[in-house]
């Protein structure tokens, strides 16, 4: 084959249409490097409710195995209405097991906020080991914010997580391509112009190249062209150059 007649699918690729063999091939890991970038606030976003979701879930165990319950006198109490519907917050003091005393507000549930009255008394729970940190009543379910985060960090973190890994590894392999890849001589086999429903045209290529170890390898390509470009279909048997990386791996330039 002549290297000089050679065809290059892409026009970016022009000049591995000579001299081809014993060059590295192109490498695109400048793309994915901006697609890290592209996706670095969302990854942060991701990691971010992770470590919120984990930091709830810890605090909501804390106050179920290490709480001290106590009874607590109620300073006040107050509710704010609006579209999402009305909270509850009371304030209330209590004394720890070491006799110190301690204020703090909390949301209740409606049915403890009916009989927080001023000056009675109502069941807290307070952390053995931060006396100063509380909750309001005896017991407490699984908080919904918190099963809220567990969903929102599955929904978001999951598909972020897939793409971010399809991105690294495409990187990986880009960098292959710059180390271990190696240009060489192939031959098309045939080639022919299709065109969707959308009126897109593209170029579809079979060929074949020769590894460096000597084996014949086959493949195909399908790349969109333009009107000017669809004229330029190479016939049977014409020269063309390819990037080969395994016996796996390899792609017409």
């Amino acid at each position: 084959m002549s290297a000089n007649a050679s065809f290059v699918l892409h026009p970016l690729h022009r000049k591995y249409a000579h001299n081809a063999s014993h060059r590295r091939p192109p490498s695109y890991a400048f793309i994915y490097w901006i697609g890290l970038v592209l996706l670095s606030p969302f990854v942060a976003a991701g990691l971010f409710v992770l470590a919120l979701t984990g930091q709830q879930i810890w605090d909501w165990g804390r106050f179920q195995w290490e709480a001290v319950v106590t009874e607590a006198i109620v300073l006040d109490r107050s509710e704010d209405s609006d579209s999402d519907g009305t909270s509850y917050r009371v304030e209330y003091r209590y004394r720890d097991a070491r006799g110190r005393l301690h204020r703090h507000s909390d949301a209740v549930s409606p049915e403890l906020y009916a009989r927080a009255l001023p000056e009675t008394q109502i069941p807290v729970r307070y952390l053995r080991s931060e006396p100063t940190r509380s909750r309001a009543g005896e017991q407490a379910g699984f908080p919904v914010m918190v099963v809220f985060l567990i969903f929102f960090s599955t929904v978001w973190n999951l598909p972020m997580g897939f793409v971010l890994t399809k991105v690294v590894q495409a990187l990986l392999k880009e960098r292959r391509w710059s180390v271990e890849g190696v240009v060489v001589p192939a031959e098309i086999l045939s080639a022919a112009v299709t065109t969707n429903s959308d009126g897109d045209h593209f170029l579809e290529v079979r060929y074949c190249l020769v590894s460096p170890a000597g084996d014949k390898l086959y493949g195909d390509e399908r790349m969109t062209v333009t009107d000017e470009r669809k004229q330029l279909v190479p016939t049977a048997g014409t020269p063309a150059v390819a990037a080969y990386l395994d016996p796996h791996t390899y792609r017409l330039l």
